[in-house]
């Protein structure tokens, strides 16, 4: 009986796990977007290392998850890089950089 009890709580288990890698692949699409997506890249960032802490060899959307670490890492690097561009644009027109 006491097995019976248990399963259900294992198979929510697995729902939330699976629910999860497809939150972190979708945070990981809104990554993407320059600069607007620099939040859902780093919320997908974070959702992966919960994910990821999850103890078990079992995770159908295991490609989801991967993939959104991919995007959110994608999104960060571009994000990232677009802010330094036009910061070196401004100061540039603005006269601090020769």
């Amino acid at each position: 009986m006491l097995q019976h009890s248990s399963q259900p709580e294992t198979a929510l288990n697995r729902i939330k796990l699976i629910r999860r890698s497809l939150r972190c692949f979708g945070l990981g699409i809104a990554g993407l977007i320059p600069v607007l997506g620099l939040p859902f890249a780093v919320a997908a960032l974070v959702t992966f290392i919960k994910s990821a802490r999850v103890e078990t060899d079992w995770n159908p959307a295991r490609r989801y998850l991967s993939m959104g670490l991919f995007f959110s890492i994608i999104g960060m690097v571009v994000s990232m890089a677009l802010g330094w561009f036009i910061l070196l644009f401004v100061a540039e027109d603005a006269g601090w950089i020769g």
